[in-house]
């Protein structure tokens, strides 16, 4: 089934926010079908965000994501704030539940909400308790919302009662808003891996080193994604080891119009690759699609290409998506910081964060160097990405196939996808 096997960076992101006890919940429960969620008339049942996958019809796989709630002014209420803050970073679309008159804090996370260009869905929860069916409170959001220029869908009035097992209108009326906001978002995260690099009929040369990294049985995510988008595209697909590069090369009549390497063997495969043939990495195309190529590419040329671009006692954080064991040669653990010390000596200091964990400021930092992202929402990726950007000083922000160019020396010699 599509929703268990999509991952969650290939599936639209919904995050529901809204007070403590506002029904975020029970929420949850009526739109997966189940008992995802605890529902407790007590304060703070959900002590942090419960997470779950399904398939939504003529939408395709999504990520529902039931938030602890804001205004917590319990001791657990600054931990419920960091789960909800991570939460705002990864969700394309929000479902902001309004329980009552007294909206300041609904209208503060909306704020930041907008500011993160997430789209706002509006919800009147227990609408069935209102004797108007929750409509004057859904004109007061709608006008509170105004009042403070955020742009939002119109407000949805949803039942307590609402059955999860049959139809019902407050949750239909949830999709449907879903589906329309959920094609526009996906349109924009979903940017084709080999735009511009390839086309139907083309021959296109993967390169896959079956090392101690690779998983026993299996491809890893970005190879499986890439082989699947040049096969929809109708596109003849040839897969080697380094090691066996040459001997593909030799079997072909012709050279092929791209060869796609994992970054750590640029090295190897770099001097084989024939005239007239492109070269990039699996990561490379990740970065186009999850990140900002542009500003990637320019922090490599300023730090990791200019003399002086790494100030000495540089601290560089290194981050990646994976939860894995390292091993001896992990990519981002020890081949990066060696090609580092090889070009800037001992220098400097390296933070290592992986999974959902990132610095809260990036004040410290000289450079972040983040793996391809295969697992992350493009919206997480882009708000890692505004937090260098953005900050009192603009740190530089590349990727790991971007940094290995550039550090062995072949950046110029890389082809990217074509802009958006």
């Amino acid at each position: 089934m599509p929703s268990l096997t999509a991952t969650k960076g290939r599936r639209l992101t919904v995050a529901i926010f809204g007070r403590v006890n506002a029904g975020k919940s029970s929420l949850m429960n009526l739109l997966t079908g189940r008992q995802q969620s605890i529902v407790s008339p007590v304060p703070g049942t959900t002590t942090d965000s419960v997470e779950k996958v399904m398939e939504l019809l003529d939408i395709g796989p999504a990520l529902f994501i039931d938030t602890p709630g804001i205004a917590d002014d319990t001791e657990l209420g600054s931990l419920r704030r960091q789960s909800t803050e991570q939460s705002i970073s990864r969700a394309d679309v929000a479902l902001l539940l309004f329980s009552g008159q007294e909206m300041g804090e609904e209208v503060k996370l909306a704020r930041r909400l907008a500011a993160a260009d997430t789209p706002i869905i509006p919800i009147v929860s227990r609408a069935d308790t209102y004797e108007d069916g929750g409509g004057s409170l859904a004109s007061l959001v709608r006008e509170r919302l105004s009042q403070a220029g955020i742009t939002a869908w119109p407000s949805i009035p949803v039942s307590s009662r609402e059955d999860r097992e049959q139809s019902s209108p407050g949750r239909d009326a949830i999709f449907a808003a879903l589906k329309t906001i959920g094609d526009e978002v996906m349109q924009r995260s979903r940017l084709p891996l080999t735009r511009g690099l390839c086309e139907t009929g083309d021959t296109v040369l993967l390169v896959m080193p079956q090392d101690r990294e690779a998983p026993v049985g299996r491809l890893i995510l970005p190879q499986v994604e890439t082989i699947r988008e040049l096969l929809d595209k109708d596109v003849t697909v040839i897969a080697a080891t380094a090691e066996g590069l040459s001997r593909s090369l030799a079997a072909l009549k012709e050279p092929p119009k791209l060869i796609i390497t994992d970054s750590q063997v640029f090295g190897l495969v770099r001097p084989q690759v024939p005239a007239g043939t492109m070269l990039t990495s699996f990561s490379i195309l990740f970065a186009a699609q999850k990140g900002d190529l542009a500003y990637f590419l320019q922090s490599a040329r300023q730090v990791l290409l200019a003399e002086g671009g790494l100030p000495p006692g540089a601290k560089i954080v290194i981050a990646e998506a994976c939860a894995h064991v390292p091993v001896n040669e992990d990519i981002g653990r020890v081949k990066i910081p060696r090609l580092l010390e090889k070009k800037f000596g001992h220098d400097f200091t390296v933070e290592f964060v992986n999974g959902r964990d990132f610095p809260e400021s990036l004040a410290d930092c000289h450079l972040v160097i983040h793996c391809g992202a295969c697992m992350f929402n493009r919206k997480l990726v882009m708000s890692r990405v505004a937090l260098a950007k953005n900050g009192p000083r603009p740190v530089p922000m590349t990727n790991y196939g971007i940094a290995i160019a550039a550090l062995t020396g072949i950046l110029d010699d890389v082809a990217f996808p074509a802009d958006e």
